[in-house]
Formats: C-alpha cells, structure tokens, sequence
C-alpha cells in the first residue's frame, strides 16, 4: 500500500489550515497578523534546550533553494502561530504560506514531527517542562502516545536503586511481616523481574542504579 506523503501546513488570513486554504492576501497582512503578542510570540527563541523551541521553515523558500525560517518558542499554540505568520510575511518567496518543523530543542529526546499542529506541540512541550527527561522516556515507552504517558505518571511508584528494591520494599508494605532472619531468603530480584514479565510494572532506567517504576495500566 503506497505511503501518503503528509500534507504541508499553512497559515492563512483565516488561520491555520490545509490545502484548500486561501491564500495570504500580501505580507502587510501577514505581518499584521502576527501582532497578536508581539512582546511574547515574535521573541527570538534560543535553541539551547533550557526551554521547548521549534524551527519552522518556510516552504515555499526551501523549495526554491532558500534557507528562510525562525526559531520559535513552543510554550503556547498561539503564540507559535503568530510567529510562523511574521516569519512568513519575512518570506523572500512571495505569497508563502506553507511551513514546516524542520528541528527543535529542548523537548529531552521526545519527536515534534514535521507537520504537527502547533496545539499538539504546545500541550507536548507543556508535558516535557513538567516531567522532563523522564517524562520524555515515558513518553517514548508509549509510542509517543502523550494521553498514556500522562496517565502513567497517576501510577508512579518512584525512583530505586533497582526492581529488587522495589520488590523489597513492596513487600515491607503491603506482605505479612518477615522475620529479619528470614529476608535474607526471599529472592527480591526474581520478584521484579516477574512483576515485569506479568506487566504489573514497568521500569524506566535514566542511569546507573537509577530505575523508576510504574504500575502498569
């Protein structure tokens, strides 16, 4: 079955829209446009990871063998969108409306795909300040998918040295008590690794003796 290529987006006096948008009228309404927040929106961002950014390429330029495009915050949908418009009203193509993400930065390992709607990157880069470069394994764990990846952390059980600590210390809590003669015995390690086999948890490693656990939903 043939791959369909996806479709550019474009912003349009209108708005965002797809391909049937009408066209920009000229750059002075562009520009105008873009003046919805100018002292946030039009802010030059800074691609050193501190903060979720996005590059967004005009198309119509890149096509015709021209680098033009902005760095943008990803922090707000509206905000990006008034960006991309004055970026391109900027455009040397005349009438260009079609962008793309071409890089980003600071989303900690997680994918901002090339044609995805301004509001799926703001909620994406919202997610990724609140739970960081975990929140990004999450989030690679469920396939990018961000509605999982959130209600995973409703199931968090916290940071161990490794499943057998988890495993012991479920036990403390929740089992019969154990002679302290007796928990040299228990084989803890075992006991993750079948809670992980049987899909009661699942782990996320950020380093050495350094696991996360999670419930499994």
């Amino acid at each position: 079955m043939p791959t369909q290529t996806p479709t550019p987006r474009r912003e349009t006096a209108d708005g965002p829209s797809g391909p049937c948008a009408t066209r920009l009228k000229n750059k002075e309404c562009a520009a105008t446009l873009a003046q919805i927040n100018p002292q946030h929106a039009l802010e030059p961002a800074n691609p050193s990871g501190d903060r979720p950014a996005i590059y967004v390429a005009c198309l119509a330029a890149y096509n015709n063998g021209h680098l033009h495009g902005a760095w943008i915050w990803a922090d707000d949908a509206d905000d990006m969108r008034a960006a991309t418009r004055a970026m391109l009203a900027r455009s040397p193509e005349p009438d260009a409306e079609e962008w793309a993400i071409h890089d980003f930065a600071g989303f900690e390992g997680a994918r901002v795909e090339e044609y995805q709607s301004f509001e799926t990157v703001a909620e994406l880069a919202a997610f990724i300040q609140e739970r960081g470069a975990l929140g990004a394994k999450v989030l690679e764990h469920y396939g990018q998918d961000l509605e999982d990846a959130r209600k995973a952390f409703d199931e968090y059980c916290g940071e161990f040295e490794s499943v057998a600590d988890y495993a012991d210390q479920l036990t403390a809590d929740c089992g019969p008590e154990i002679p302290e003669a007796l928990r040299h015995y228990i084989d803890y390690a075992a006991m993750g690794r079948d809670m992980e086999i049987n899909g009661d948890v699942f782990i996320i490693e950020m380093g050495h003796n350094c696991v996360h656990i999670f419930r499994g939903h």
